[in-house]
């Protein structure tokens, strides 16, 4: 091997480190992070995971949810814009590549400001989200996400119907044509079933609605609506379903004071377990042969 074709090797080998590095640099600036980068890179495949998990993803002052069951996947919310890379990152990390349901529980930046960093993200089969103007004008206009390719648009109201894997989820709230003054009310209800296990997801609803669901029977883990404000979770709900564990989702020292105390007392009132986003990080809870159990992603905080 001639002189000039030896020096060559090293570099090519050389270069190609260079543009791996560039590669990797430019990635992690994308993802945001060395963490980050390694989730999309090497995120657990979503086949391998058994059973149903539910992931109330810390995103601050606002609301995420990862369901997961049988190699399928859907989102309650996207959470708020400034979390939205982080949001996307931890579906990514899950091993989700595509979601059969998107749901939006109302149009509210704090809980749809991240769509579409995950639409970046993952393929989305369906959104489903109530029939409102806003919704409308958020999914449908001219440059909105609901002009790209792939994703069915769904106006969904109490009584529809999906399957994620072999879980159900059942619409419980709003009735076909309802409006309100106030869009926390017209959030989606839903009420997802596993194994015997009932999870209730209630958005940014009051007392009002709440109400109207009752009488709904035991559910296991119940998200406390509207972030643990006090214009929700009302005693005639919690007693009608008796939660074992609730999960607030809500940022650390918030300007609102979620979740209110008096939220907090009716819940121990109740002998439920409480979680909490701004205390615990993100909140994982898993059904396995009929039953629930809780992890989080940091001990809470001594009182």
């Amino acid at each position: 091997m001639s002189r000039k074709r030896s020096l060559w090797i090293p570099l090519f080998a050389l270069l190609t480190a260079a543009c791996l590095l560039c590669l990797c640099l430019f990635a992690r600036q994308r993802a945001g992070s060395w963490e980050t980068l390694a989730a999309r890179l090497f995120g657990r495949g979503l086949s391998e995971q058994e059973g149903l998990r539910l992931h109330m993803i810390d995103v601050g002052q606002g609301q995420a949810l990862l369901l997961t069951c049988n190699g399928h996947a859907a989102m309650i919310d996207t959470g708020p814009d400034d979390c939205a890379r982080r949001t996307a990152d931890y579906v990514w990390s899950r091993g989700v590549r595509r979601l059969d349901i998107l749901f939006l529980t109302h149009p509210h930046s704090d809980h749809c400001g991240g769509l579409e960093e995950i639409w970046d993200a993952v393929a989305v089969n369906v959104i489903a989200t109530p029939d409102c103007p806003e919704s409308r004008a958020l999914l449908t206009e001219p440059g909105s996400w609901g002009d790209r390719e792939g994703a069915k648009t769904e106006y969904i109201s109490t009584g529809a119907r999906f399957s994620l894997g072999d879980a159900r989820i059942t619409v419980l709230h709003p009735r076909a044509g309802e409006q309100f003054d106030d869009l926390n009310d017209l959030s989606l209800v839903l009420l997802a079933e596993y194994e015997g296990v009932r999870m209730l997801f209630t958005g940014d609803i009051t007392q009002t609605v709440e109400k109207r669901l009752i009488p709904l029977g035991y559910v296991q883990l119940l998200q406390a609506a509207h972030h643990g404000s006090n214009s929700s979770t009302c005693e005639a709900l919690l007693e009608d379903i008796t939660p074992d564990a609730a999960f607030i989702s809500c940022g650390r020292d918030n300007d609102y004071g979620h979740p209110h105390q008096k939220v907090l007392g009716r819940l121990r009132a109740n002998d439920t377990a409480v979680y909490r986003t701004d205390l615990q990080g993100t909140l994982i809870a898993a059904v396995a042969e009929g039953k629930l159990s809780v992890t989080t992603g940091r001990a809470m905080d001594p009182p």
